[in-house]
């Protein structure tokens, strides 16, 4: 029989073995019914070296035990990101109650990848919390994000979440200055507002609509289609999606103008 020790010391060690070797034996302990394997790792929390508690998270994932959910939700406060980053995964991917608001009190983390790894996790885990919505509502603000990868991830949260305290933040990234740094979060920030579907949307949706910004430039989280549609595609399409008899009309009448520079259209 192994030794769960030796397994689980070879799980932790990422100095002497490979990552192949890790991976392996930590497969081997999650055929073993043995309640050492939760404890020895739950120990592993509070080991001085990060790395051996990341990998100490990582392992509970695959091995889990209710005994480890509040030395986990403990690791959501460790001085190191990338534990608390670990941590914030494991527990959304676990889908635990009791650590919903404690995950969610991450988007405040003073640390960058904290905040993104905490809405990655929402969005990845699909974790659909009404009291996510106003930390999702204050990430939208947040300045450290140079190139609109968190403001992006909680556009989707929110939009997810679907709930309609988020329509004027998502008006207030739409009307954020038309450079280029800030294209993709005011598209995605318009398609949001499509799929919400509220008429309190309509006004800037229509004003976009004279917004050729992004023609034929590739912006981050845009998939192609044949061409790289202006903001006043995306509006047209979030206008439709709210079908108003105002944003219906508004639409046919941009339908109805020409396109300038030979530019593609959604639809």
């Amino acid at each position: 029989m192994e030794d769960i020790e030796f397994l689980v010391k070879q799980v932790l060690d990422t100095e002497n073995y490979t990552i192949h070797e890790n991976t392996e034996a930590l497969i081997k302990l999650t055929k073993h019914n043995d309640p050492r394997i939760a404890e020895l790792l739950i120990q592993a929390l509070s080991n001085t070296d990060p790395k051996v508690r990341v990998k100490a998270i990582w392992a509970l994932r695959e091995i889990p035990d209710a005994r480890a959910i509040n030395p986990l939700i403990a690791c959501l406060e460790d001085s190191n990101p990338k534990v608390r980053g670990c941590a914030v995964s494991v527990l959304a991917s676990l889908r635990i109650e009791a650590a919903i608001e404690p995950i969610l009190r991450k988007l405040a983390d003073t640390e960058r990848e904290v905040r993104f790894s905490t809405l990655w996790a929402l969005n990845t885990f699909q974790i659909k919390d009404a009291r996510a919505v106003e930390p999702l509502i204050q990430v939208l603000e947040d300045t450290d994000d140079k190139i609109g990868g968190t403001t992006y991830q909680a556009i989707d949260a929110l939009v997810a979440i679907s709930d309609l305290r988020a329509v004027e933040p998502l008006i207030s990234v739409v009307n954020r200055e038309k450079i280029f740094e800030n294209l993709p979060v005011r598209r995605k920030a318009v398609q949001g507002l499509g799929e919400l579907q509220d008429a309190r949307a309509v006004p800037i949706l229509i004003k976009t609509l004279s917004d050729w910004s992004g023609e034929g430039q590739r912006v981050f989280g845009f998939e192609e289609v044949g061409g790289w549609p202006s903001m006043c595609d995306y509006a047209a399409h979030a206008l439709e999606k709210i079908g108003t008899k105002e944003a219906l009309e508004a639409v046919q009448q941009w339908r109805s103008t020409p396109y300038p520079n030979g530019g593609l259209r959604l639809s």
